[in-house]
């Protein structure tokens, strides 16, 4: 029986990549226009705030105020008021 000492079958383990293999390196360039945020605003009951304009918001990125050109409420409620409270609130 032919003996191999340890240290030849360890070695090809800890060995490194040839020096012929390539690092390749992308990179990428996004340029953001617009950015769609979901907000629930509640009372301090829970209840659902509606009407709220686009003024009604702040939105800062880096600590500069960024425009916010709209706001629309979306939901699969049924608004159980009269319709002339349903004026008021511009829904």
């Amino acid at each position: 029986m032919r003996r191999i000492p340890l240290i030849a079958l360890l070695l090809p383990l800890f060995t490194t990549p040839s020096a012929t293999a390539q690092e390749t390196e992308f990179q990428e360039r996004l340029d953001v226009t617009e950015v769609l945020l979901d907000v629930l605003v509640t009372d301090k009951k829970g209840n659902v705030i509606l009407g709220l304009e686009p003024e009604d918001f702040v939105v800062e990125e880096d600590g500069e105020r960024i425009d916010v050109r709209s706001a629309t409420f979306y939901s699969n409620l049924q608004f159980v008021e009269s319709t002339d409270a349903a004026r008021r609130l511009g829904i």
